[in-house]
């Protein structure tokens, strides 16, 4: 792979990621006068332009992060700063463990820094100009640092771990990504207790009727867990969500507690319910699956990738090490999976789907339509989006649709 191929690769995906932005801002352009009838009896027309205005801000800033992100892997792939680098850490570090983890942290550390500013404007100009920030500077720069310490301790082990794979197993593609799910499987299990806690606060549900309910619908799935926590979310914005965290003992359902505030009791239900239908359908397993899978191929592309000279050398390297083509790899990879979004954002949907008919069972469809329109007022997330630009990038599906899902099962709950 010459860097001509890199050049190609990258500006064919930005031409098409740009097309995809430039329709969904015409898009919400043209809907911007009022939401569809339909969602007029929640949503009136000024929260409506609200969330246009959000989603065209996000939007620049989507479109910013593309080019910024390019710009940065032509830089190191096709104008030849890998090559340099790889050869100055070389002059300076004789042990190749300690090269790969210098060559890695250097490069990942240098496009953290370039993507810095536009993190800060995301969360204190874009965040804070929609009424959505609630974190300070110090808040900001204490959870990076703490994202930097876990990706040392985790990454730098993980690191190693696979280098090793690479050059001491054959067929090391199925066997790296084996090790990775089962990483990805410890990390899920330990997420909920030990790394969630160093951002957030989780207190349990306290006593009462909203609890006495999720206990009770809990009961009727036939569903137990570790507990029922609610999150400090509004320390930091002003977005409500809800999820189901963790495998076997450290299962639990967590609230934002901006989202209590959003919700009546009804509408919590529901979205507990649609929860509780990912589970029942087993879809973190089959995330985990789905994630293995995709995992073993891309490492397999990886492998087929590295028998040819011309890819060893990407990026100007002039002494190849699995170090080097791995990290040459990992920086084409966004640029490759992007043309497989909509292939994972089908199967998230229908997960979607199946949670939501659920949840409509298990409740009653009303009570999470009521929800959901809700969220997407008070999240400000628009009900109107442009159907090409949403397959490339919604792993759910657009509000229209999924509107309409519950109503088609409301119509045969009623019938």
């Amino acid at each position: 792979m010459n860097p001509e191929i890199v050049v190609a690769l990258v500006l064919s995906a930005v031409a098409v990621q740009g097309w995809l932005i430039r329709r969904q801002a015409r898009y919400l352009k043209r809907h911007n006068d009022a939401p569809p009838p339909e969602y007029r009896v929640v949503i009136d027309r000024e929260q409506h332009q609200r969330a246009v205005a959000y989603a065209l801000d996000r939007l620049r800033l989507q479109g910013l992060g593309l080019v910024i992100e390019a710009v940065l892997t032509l830089l190191w792939l096709a104008a030849g700063a890998l090559g340099q680098l790889d050869q100055w850490l070389h002059a300076w570090l004789e042990n190749p463990w300690l090269h790969a983890l210098a060559l890695f942290g250097t490069v990942y550390g240098i496009n953290a820094l370039v993507t810095l500013p536009l993190s800060w404007y995301r969360q204190f100009v874009v965040e804070q100009r929609h009424g959505f920030n609630r974190m300070d500077l110090h808040t900001f720069v204490t959870d990076r640092l703490k994202m930097l310490v876990l990706a040392i301790l985790l990454g730098a082990p993980l690191l190693l771990g696979l280098l090793w794979i690479m050059q001491n197993l054959p067929h090391w593609w199925l066997w790296g990504g084996l090790a990775l799910a089962a990483v990805s499987l410890l990390l899920g299990w330990l997420w909920p207790t030990l790394i969630a806690p160093l951002f957030n606060r989780f207190t349990p549900l306290p006593e009462g009727p909203l609890r006495r309910r999720i206990e009770e619908l809990l009961a009727r799935d036939g569903f137990r867990l570790q507990g029922i926590f609610v999150m400090d979310g509004s320390r930091r914005s002003g977005h409500g969500n809800a999820y189901f965290t963790g495998f076997g003992r450290s299962k639990r359902i967590v609230f934002y507690d901006t989202l209590l505030e959003q919700l009546d009791e009804e509408q919590i239900l529901a979205v507990l319910a649609h929860e509780l239908g990912h589970y029942r359908h087993h879809h973190v397993l089959q995330g985990l699956l789905l994630s293995t899978l995709l995992g073993i191929l891309l490492l397999a592309l990886a492998a087929w990738l590295m028998q040819w000279p011309a890819f060893l050398h990407l990026g100007g390297v002039r002494q190849p090490s699995a170090a080097s083509a791995l990290l040459a790899f990992l920086l084409l990879l966004p640029w490759i999976t992007v043309w497989i979004e909509p292939l994972l954002n089908a199967w998230s949907r229908r997960h979607e789907y199946q949670a939501d008919a659920h949840a409509a069972r298990l409740t009653r469809p009303e009570w999470l339509i009521q929800g959901l329109l809700r969220l997407y007022r008070d999240n400000a997330a628009p009900v109107v989006t442009d159907p090409l630009y949403s397959l490339f990038h919604d792993s759910h599906p657009p509000a229209s649709l999924r509107i309409q899902h519950l109503k088609r099962l409301q119509h045969g709950a009623s019938t």
